[in-house]
């Protein structure tokens, strides 16, 4: 019996959407790590140790029981601790948290010897399960300090903390891959997996937007929101120095770049990182093969 030439076509069709589901595999690029899968397989272990904790609490000593009732009350929010109600607890820290993720992020981008550090995390060239995690312990170290350490300085209790924290990290690993979801409606409210892979790309109509860590409402107050059609089908970054080296030199390479990049805004008093790439001849040349290469339109 011969095969129909439309039901053959259909099953080819769906054999190659099978194997470029496997391909694109977030577990199967840790399975065969590139070099760029590497990194994040590395930094996921150091995380799982503690070792950012570890300096979080070198950082904080032993300042925390003292600071949250006199914060509390000289901010104002005395009234959140008395509630007992853990699910408006959760709302007001996770929006609070949020508010604060998003200026930090929004100022390693701002700043090019920060940028530098925060690069390690966008020189990511696949996503993977891990590529959440893949973030320089500078920063994170520095994160604690300028978004852990406020929050737990006005009194957030351990249990908002718990839940919020195991909520965003789901988010976070959700948001870092290249499913093509968008949210519809429920994309006005909460950073969706495009929106995020748009963060990552180097095309640069699409940098410093979408900074927000889980919510959009941020982006959209302050006009750093994508609202483009154009998305980008690869992530990294056009001066990507990083994903070359080993992992040890991965970590040390952002330390080098950042003093450089501290001395010469010293010098020229030119602190944003933006124009820099902009101006650079060579990022200008890999921007424009790939924009021409790499990209499709928002599906509507």
């Amino acid at each position: 019996m011969k095969t129909h030439p439309i039901t053959k076509c259909t099953r080819i069709q769906k054999t190659r959407k099978v194997r470029l589901a496997l391909k694109d595999c977030s577990l199967r690029k840790l399975l065969w790590p590139s070099r760029s899968a590497m990194h994040d397989l590395v930094i996921g272990a150091m995380n799982i140790c503690g070792f950012a904790i570890i300096l979080f609490l070198f950082f904080t000593a032993n300042v925390i029981p003292v600071l949250p009732a006199s914060t509390r009350q000289l901010v104002g929010i005395e009234w959140i601790w008395r509630t007992d109600n853990l699910l408006f607890q959760i709302v007001f820290w996770f929006v609070l948290r949020d508010f604060a993720l998003y200026w930090f992020h929004r100022l390693l981008h701002e700043f090019a010897f920060a940028w530098e550090v925060h690069k390690y995390h966008h020189s990511a060239t696949v996503f993977t399960m891990l590529t959440a995690s893949r973030v320089h312990f500078l920063e994170r170290a520095l994160s604690h300090v300028f978004v852990t350490l406020p929050l737990v300085m006005l009194g957030m209790p351990g249990e908002p903390f718990l839940a919020i924290t195991i909520l965003t990290d789901a988010l976070s690993r959700f948001r870092h891959s290249m499913v093509n979801w968008g949210f519809g409606s429920f994309g006005w409210i909460v950073i969706s997996p495009i929106a995020h892979r748009i963060h990552h790309s180097y095309l640069p109509e699409h940098w410093d937007v979408n900074f927000g860590d889980s919510l959009t409402i941020w982006d959209r107050l302050f006009g750093t929101y994508y609202n483009g059609n154009t998305v980008n089908t690869e992530v990294g970054v056009t001066d990507n120095l990083i994903d070359n080296e080993g992992v040890v030199g991965g970590l040390l390479v952002p330390y080098a770049l950042s003093i450089r990049r501290f001395g010469d805004s010293l010098r020229t008093n030119e602190w944003r990182q933006t124009a820099l790439r902009r101006n650079n001849a060579a990022n200008r040349e890999l921007i424009q093969e790939a924009h021409e290469g790499t990209v499709d339109q928002r599906a509507a």
